[in-house]
């Protein structure tokens, strides 16, 4: 005689109970947060580039404006003649230069000082504090990279630090005119290291410019004989002395 497999019967499953009003409440809280901790790595990614882009114009052009306005209120008084010394040469009537090194080292340190006084005037525009430059507040939407909504949204306040090093140098460049005459030209060479440091971020940037304090002519003795120096062959011209009677 066939057995009778017994079936078992289970009953359904039991319901969950619904979440309560606390539960809610603590999941959304961590869910928030969740979401505003990715918001915010996504926006300091997008946001170093365009901080840093702005910031080195930014101080660019500040740099630049400081150097421009330091040469002329520094160099306005220079007279060339107390820097050039100039040397006659018996044995072949020819004129040799030099630096006055008092008024050279005087030039350059006044240089020097006025440049770094005034990036220090333009750290201390804030709140007179000299690691506080400038404050820039650039909208969320330009951050995103939104062409939309660029100049919407929060503005996220973002300050820079400003460091100078200035190191002037006078140099000079000859140029020949006519026979054996030369045209002296005077520059203060500025090399100005400027670095721009930002929270987790900074750059170093060199601005280098050459500014000019004026020129010299410095007349040589006119040869005997002058061929025009382009070697075509020709016949030279004399030149003679004019003798007084």
């Amino acid at each position: 005689m066939l057995k009778r497999k017994r079936f078992l019967y289970r009953g359904a499953r039991p319901r969950r109970k619904p979440l309560s009003g606390k539960q809610v409440f603590v999941l959304s809280f961590f869910l928030f947060l969740l979401l505003n901790l990715m918001s915010l790595m996504i926006v300091d990614r997008a946001i170093k580039p365009i901080l840093m882009s702005m910031s080195r114009t930014e101080i660019k052009e500040i740099t630049t404006d400081i150097i421009s306005q330091t040469i002329r209120n520094s160099v306005s008084n220079v007279d060339l003649d107390d820097i050039i010394v100039i040397r006659e040469n018996e044995e072949n009537s020819a004129r040799t230069y030099s630096f006055n090194q008092s008024a050279y080292n005087r030039i350059v340190a006044d240089v020097s000082d006025e440049i770094s006084e005034k990036l220090g005037e333009k750290t201390n525009q804030l709140d007179k504090d000299m690691k506080t430059s400038v404050t820039y507040k650039i909208p969320l939407g330009s951050i995103l990279g939104s062409s939309v909504l660029s100049s919407y949204g929060p503005k996220i306040p973002v300050e820079t630090y400003l460091v100078s090093d200035v190191s002037p140098e006078i140099k000079t460049r000859l140029t020949s005119s006519g026979i054996n005459n030369t045209f002296l030209e005077l520059y203060i060479h500025l090399k100005v290291n400027i670095e721009v440091v930002i929270p987790a971020l900074k750059d170093q940037q060199t601005i280098d410019t050459n500014i000019k304090l004026g020129d010299l002519f410095i007349p040589g003795d006119v040869p005997q004989y002058y061929g025009g120096g382009k070697g075509d062959g020709g016949m030279p011209i004399i030149i003679e002395n004019s003798k007084s009677d």
